[in-house]
């Protein structure tokens, strides 16, 4: 089953042409979609998200981070977000693009 949510999340998020955009790989755990990118430019922006989906209210939590000299540092957390703020969030919190 949750092979299938992270798939769905997968491509609510974008599919393989937005991990191609940032250079991102995608990994699985169980009801998480990891993914991580190189950073491009500033310190402060985000290397990593995880989109975790929550069953009962069919949403899902965000938790964007970085990684530097293997310390992970949590940069935000947002809760409550619907599959089609995913996008929109993503570019707002890394100034990243996920479509031309």
């Amino acid at each position: 089953m949750s092979n299938q949510i992270c798939d769905t999340i997968f491509q609510q998020f974008g599919g393989g042409r937005s991990m191609a955009m940032i250079g991102g790989q995608a990994y699985a755990d169980g009801d998480t979609l990891q993914v991580n990118w190189k950073c491009r430019g500033s310190l402060n922006k985000s290397n990593r998200v995880r989109i975790t989906y929550n069953h009962g209210t069919d949403t899902y939590t965000v938790v964007f981070g970085n990684v530097r000299a293997s310390r992970y540092t949590e940069r935000s957390t947002h809760p409550g977000i619907y599959c089609d703020q995913l996008v929109e969030l993503f570019e707002r919190e890394t100034g990243l693009r996920l479509s031309l």
